[in-house]
């Protein structure tokens, strides 16, 4: 499990061919992937493959926690 504060986020660098599996446990999560961008509230799953850098980052105003699964190919 994560834990982000408002404003917060993380870039990852590019490793093609995993997939994340992100489940969004409280707040407010944005998720960057191929310059789209998601929002994930609290009860949201998102799966993805990766195929360039993600970003994570919690907008606010309250800590988001979310848990992350990575499943390489």
């Amino acid at each position: 499990m994560l834990r982000s504060t408002p404003g917060s986020g993380r870039d990852w660098p590019p490793v093609p061919g995993p997939e994340q599996y992100i489940w969004v446990l409280d707040g407010t999560l944005d998720v960057t992937a191929r310059d789209v961008e998601h929002r994930l509230g609290a009860g949201d799953c998102l799966r993805l493959r990766v195929r360039g850098p993600t970003r994570f980052r919690c907008p606010g105003p309250e800590d988001g926690r979310y848990a992350l699964a990575v499943v390489l190919p």
